[in-house]
């Protein structure tokens, strides 16, 4: 028996996004050829109301990556998104399978690590392990990690993550809650970071942490019981 919200969601999806989503060229979106061709469409089709309204959303995050703003109204389409996982994959489905490892680079630590440091964490819990060029202290246990933002950009590729873990390093697994081609978000944002989002602040699966020799230093040695 097929559910009212499963018939709402498939006729939202098909009549936000028609036959090639975000289609339209614009001065937001100047490659929207290749965004079509991505969907093996030729040409591409004049946006809906809704899609020019996310397309800018979109590009409004990926230009800044903290703009809370952008976060929520992105995270209100969440269910919108799922559904279009399937209709318009090229767009909104990983490249990467659930199960991939994933990182997160950051800049600053986040009140949320830091009050978990405060409460203590155990020597034996780190060790130290080289990753990439950089020497890290990587806990063995997962980690307490509650993003300010709705969304939250993650990478598969390591070396993309460490360009911006100025503060500490995270991992996990994919899983549904991530969305988004990483070839679509380089065509709409021009630039290539191999950036999937995460939507939601919390995790299905455990988030592990590495920082650098002084980041431990400062917030995890110096809590040690």
């Amino acid at each position: 028996m097929i559910k009212l919200k499963s018939i709402l969601q498939e006729k939202s999806s098909e009549s936000v996004f028609q036959n090639v989503a975000f289609g339209q060229k614009t001065s937001y979106n100047p490659d929207a050829e290749s965004i079509a061709k991505l969907q093996g469409n030729i040409g591409g089709e004049k946006d809906t109301k809704m899609e020019a309204e996310i397309a800018k959303i979109l590009i409004d995050w990926f230009q800044s990556g903290i703009n809370p703003s952008a976060a929520k109204q992105l995270y209100k389409h969440f269910e919108l998104f799922k559904d279009a996982k399937e209709k318009y994959p090229k767009i909104f489905k990983p490249a990467t399978t659930d199960g991939t490892l994933l990182y997160r680079g950051l800049s600053m630590m986040p009140s949320s690590l830091k009050d978990f440091f405060k409460k203590g964490t155990l020597k034996k819990d780190w060790k130290k392990e080289k990753i990439g060029t950089r020497t890290y202290m990587v806990s063995s246990k997962p980690v307490l990690y509650v993003p300010e933002n709705d969304i939250q950009s993650w990478t598969p590729n390591k070396s993309v993550a460490l360009s911006f873990a100025k503060s500490a390093l995270l991992m996990t697994k994919q899983d549904e809650n991530f969305l988004f081609n990483p070839k679509f978000i380089a065509l709409l944002a021009t630039m290539d970071e191999k950036e999937i989002l995460h939507f939601g602040k919390k995790y299905s699966n455990p988030i592990t942490i590495a920082v650098e020799f002084a980041t431990y230093t400062e917030y995890v040695k110096f809590y040690t019981k």
